[in-house]
């Protein structure tokens, strides 16, 4: 009978009120932080999309810098750089250099005021 008392009083300590609520406000603190754990990993994964597109773009900066590199270290490369910064020419050679002709000022136009309905009626 004793054995059958004790587990009575551990069934009532078990399913008491009070010991329900502690435990289900452990299970609220768990789940918040459960959420607030996934929360973080959506920031994680959408901040490493955006480094990997950045590193994507920066290996294809690279690319065409090596590129550019490349061409600059021949000759042909390092003549084509200068004639084209500093409109130089060989011996031998003439710069012809075409000007375009400046474009007119359009503040000399003055548009025409639209007129109401009666004041073309009255200007036949």
């Amino acid at each position: 009978m004793f054995d059958f008392h004790e587990k009575r009083k551990a069934r009532t300590i078990l399913y008491s009120k009070p010991l329900l609520l502690f435990l289900a406000l452990i299970v609220i603190g768990m789940t918040y932080s459960v959420y607030g754990a996934l929360e973080k990993e959506r920031d994680t994964r959408t901040t490493r999309d955006q480094r990997a597109t950045v590193l994507d773009e920066l290996h294809i900066r690279e690319h065409v810098l090596q590129q550019e590199i490349d061409r600059l270290n021949t000759e042909k490369g390092i003549e084509s750089e200068i004639r084209s910064k500093f409109e130089v020419a060989k011996d031998g050679e003439e710069v012809i250099i075409i000007v375009e002709a400046p474009e007119e000022a359009e503040e000399d136009v003055v548009p025409e005021e639209e007129k109401g309905f009666w004041a073309r009626l009255f200007d036949f």
